[in-house]
C-alpha cells in the first residue's frame, strides 16, 4: 500500500489505561472498563482513529496464564467494550520476559515487541497500514511513552498526579477521556487564535444554523480527511440532518399560519431528511 494511504492511529496499552490493573490479570470476572474508557475509544473512532492496544503480558512468561487465558481476557474486554457501542481495532501484547522471573523458558526471550521496545507499534504498522509519524501512543507508564517515541508517534502519558518533571511525553493527561480530548481538540493560545477555529457569531435564525453545521462538518471534514469514507458518510449525514431542522421550522411556522396542509407535507419532509441523516450517522459509525 502506498505511502499516501497510510492512516494514523492511537496506541493504547491496557492496564491502567482501558480495564483496570489487579496485577497480573487472570480472572475473567475481574475485567472491568475504567469510566469512560468505552466514550474515548468510541470517540476516536468516530474520528477516523483506528485504535490499537499494545500490552507487555509478562504474566504468560511467569507462569501465571496462558496464551489462551490472555485471549479469553481479551475477547472479553473487547465484549465491554461492545456492551457500550465501542471496539478496538486490533490487540498487541508481548508475552516475552528477559529475566530469572520467567519460569517457563520458552518465553525467556529478550524481545524487541516488549515496551519501552517499539516492536508491537512497529508490527501493527506494517500490518493495517498505519502512517506512525502521525499518530499517538497513550499509555500510564515512562516505558509507554519512550516505545510510541521509538516508533516515531507522539506520546500521551496517563498521571493523575499531574506531569512528571522527567517526561518524554508531548501531553499529560489524568485518564484517557481527557487524553482522547487533547488529541482530537489541541489547546490553543487564548491571545491567538488558529485561524481555522475563528470566533464566530451564534446563529439567530434555522437557515444560519443549517449553514454553520454544514461548516462544521466540512471542518471535521478537512481535520479528518484522510479517512474518505468515514467523512463522506459524516457530512452528508449533517446535511440531511440540516435539511431536516429547516423543513420542521419550516412546518412549524405553516402550522401556526394556519396552512395545516402545507405544514404536514413539510414536517413529513422533515421527518424524512431526519431519516436518511440517521441512516448516513450509522453507515459512518460503523467504519
Amino acid at each position: 500500500m502506498g505511502a499516501n494511504r497510510l492512516r494514523p492511529a492511537v496506541f493504547v496499552d491496557r492496564d491502567n489505561t482501558l480495564i483496570k490493573d489487579p496485577g497480573y490479570l487472570r480472572d475473567l470476572e475481574c475485567v472491568e472498563l475504567l469510566p469512560g474508557a468505552a466514550e474515548a475509544v468510541r470517540r476516536l473512532r468516530e474520528a477516523g482513529y483506528p485504535v490499537v492496544v499494545v500490552s507487555n503480558q509478562s504474566g504468560v512468561a511467569r507462569g501465571y496464564l496462558t496464551e489462551d487465558d490472555l485471549t479469553a481476557i481479551h475477547r472479553r474486554m473487547q465484549d465491554l467494550l461492545a456492551s457500550h457501542g465501542a471496539a478496538v481495532d486490533a490487540i498487541y501484547y508481548c508475552p516475552y520476559l528477559d529475566s530469572d522471573e520467567a519460569v517457563r523458558p520458552e518465553y525467556r526471550i529478550d524481545s524487541d515487541l516488549r515496551k519501552p521496545k517499539p516492536g508491537m507499534l512497529l508490527l501493527a504498522a506494517r500490518e493495517h497500514a498505519i502512517d506512525l509519524s502521525r499518530s499517538w501512543m497513550i499509555g500510564d507508564s515512562e516505558r509507554d511513552v519512550q516505545a510510541g517515541r521509538a516508533a516515531g508517534c507522539r506520546s500521551v502519558l496517563l498521571s493523575a498526579n499531574g506531569a512528571a518533571a522527567d517526561t518524554l511525553a508531548e501531553i499529560v493527561a489524568p485518564d484517557l477521556p481527557q487524553a482522547v480530548e487533547l488529541i482530537l481538540y489541541p489547546k490553543r493560545p487564548k491571545t491567538e487564535p488558529h485561524p481555522a477555529t475563528p470566533t464566530r457569531p451564534e446563529p439567530h435564525s434555522a437557515g444560519d444554523a443549517a449553514l454553520q453545521q454544514i461548516l462544521d462538518e466540512l471542518r471535521g471534514l478537512r481535520r479528518d480527511g484522510q479517512f474518505n469514507e468515514f467523512s463522506f458518510g459524516h457530512l452528508a449525514g449533517a446535511i440531511a440532518q440540516a435539511f431536516a431542522f429547516c423543513s420542521l421550522v419550516w412546518g412549524i411556522y405553516a402550522a401556526i399560519n394556519g396552512a395545516d396542509e402545507a405544514a404536514k407535507i413539510r414536517l413529513l419532509v422533515g421527518i424524512t431528511f431526519q431519516l436518511i441523516a440517521l441512516t448516513w450517522f450509522a453507515a459512518a459509525a460503523r467504519r
